[in-house]
């Protein structure tokens, strides 16, 4: 798991976030998700499954489903990446 990082520091991540909306950073391969108004998750798109998005008069909704790791039972896995390189994970 160790090898999915979206960003290496805070620092490094993008400054032109709008609060509570979703950032997709095409050049990190990230998704950043607001958690608060000032704070935003990143996560690397090999974590994520499936995205949809659903809308409700004047809602919209987006559901991500996340990749999870392998436990008894479960034979799901994170897919397997033949060149990290060209996705700047190191």
């Amino acid at each position: 798991m160790d090898k999915y990082v979206a960003y290496k520091s805070e620092a490094s991540m993008p400054t032109d976030l709008k609060p509570g909306q979703v950032f997709v950073d095409m050049q990190n391969h990230c998704v950043l998700i607001p958690n608060s108004p000032t704070t935003f998750i990143p996560f690397h798109i090999s974590t994520i499954k499936s995205a949809s998005e659903t809308a409700q008069g004047q809602w919209t909704f987006l559901r991500i489903n996340f990749h999870t790791p392998q436990t008894a039972g479960n034979t799901m896995k994170f897919p397997e990446q033949e060149n990290t390189d060209d996705l700047g994970i190191n």
